[in-house]
């Protein structure tokens, strides 16, 4: 079996990158209704508030605010994901180009860190109101996606520092 190169890898995860991307842009706008229908279907069903009971909340019915505050994680969220996979996009079109250590690799992992902590701060917010677990494992998420990404980002800066010092070396 034949090793693919990485510019070939780095051009998979671009177009897998993009369906991603094309997919939430299709989905996020009917973010509201999809969780409406399935406020109005799943959860009536027999059973359903037993299993929440022990899966996301703590109380087994969702109160109106609870609700709200879900259809709101979900567009914030949908609308940062979104944004982390289109510097993601970007970041894989240096890779193709070879050239991965640029500032414009930096500018997008640093980005992405901003993004992720963004994230932290409402799931930080929302577990104050509404405590629940799941909340604070992906709170946690976040907060490693954007630790990584901003050493990765400093790593990536100091990289490109040198190969343009050793450019104008030359």
């Amino acid at each position: 079996m034949e090793k693919l190169s990485v510019s070939a890898l780095s051009k998979l995860l671009r177009y897998a990158l993009y369906f991603v991307f094309c997919l939430g842009l299709f989905v996020t706008p009917f973010i509201h209704y999809l969780l409406h229908t399935f406020r109005n279907t799943v959860m009536n069903t027999e059973g359903f508030e037993e299993f929440l009971k022990f899966s996301m909340l703590s109380r087994g019915n969702i109160t109106s605010g609870e609700y709200y505050s879900m259809v709101a994680e979900v567009y914030l969220l949908g609308i940062t994901m979104l944004f982390i996979v289109s510097r993601l996009i970007k970041i894989c079109r240096s890779t193709e180009r070879e050239t991965p250590f640029e500032k414009s690799t930096y500018r997008a992992l640093k980005h992405i860190a901003v993004a992720s902590f963004i994230s932290v701060v409402f799931y930080i917010v929302k577990f104050l109101f509404f405590p629940a677990a799941p909340g604070l494992m992906l709170a946690f998420t976040f907060i490693m996606t954007g630790l990584i990404s901003s050493v990765f980002s400093q790593l990536i800066k100091k990289a490109a520092e040198i190969k343009e010092e050793n450019d104008y070396t030359v």
